[in-house]
């Protein structure tokens, strides 16, 4: 029976080790949507990412993705952006809304696609998203 014990105490632990490890990744989550809702995309740090792209290019590449950031960024948790509704980009804050306005206004014209895919998942939820400049050839 002592051994019972002990594995039923094992166990145990081991359950409250992975509860603590997701509680822990769920305050760094939130952590993080709140330094993105406050960040903004700067002129120098927009130009090292399209030199980036540029390089991807150059590698045969016709994509390159320019940030990826929490789901609950997005104002309905990505849920437009999984099922790929046309409007996804209503549901953007903080730096990816900046992203997404920063395509718009100087690549959009220039014929450079924006795609929004959800790129991580933890426990089969959806817990990032990755904004991703295209080209065609």
């Amino acid at each position: 029976e002592a051994f019972l014990t002990l594995v039923t105490a094992s166990k145990q632990a081991g359950q409250e080790e992975a509860v603590a490890v997701k509680d822990q990744a769920k305050l760094e989550q939130e952590r993080q949507v709140k330094a993105l809702l406050q960040e903004h995309v700067g002129t120098p740090a927009w130009t090292a990412l399209l030199e980036r792209a540029r390089a991807a290019a150059a590698l045969g590449e016709n994509s390159f993705e320019l940030i990826r950031f929490p789901c609950d960024l997005c104002s309905d948790g990505g849920r437009k952006i999984d099922v790929a509704e046309t409007d996804w980009p209503t549901t953007l804050r903080g730096e990816a809304a900046e992203f997404y306005a920063r395509w718009d206004r100087d690549l959009r014209p220039a014929k450079f696609g924006l795609s929004a895919q959800l790129v991580d998942y933890i426990d089969g939820i959806p817990s990032n998203v990755a904004l991703s400049l295209t080209w065609r050839v």
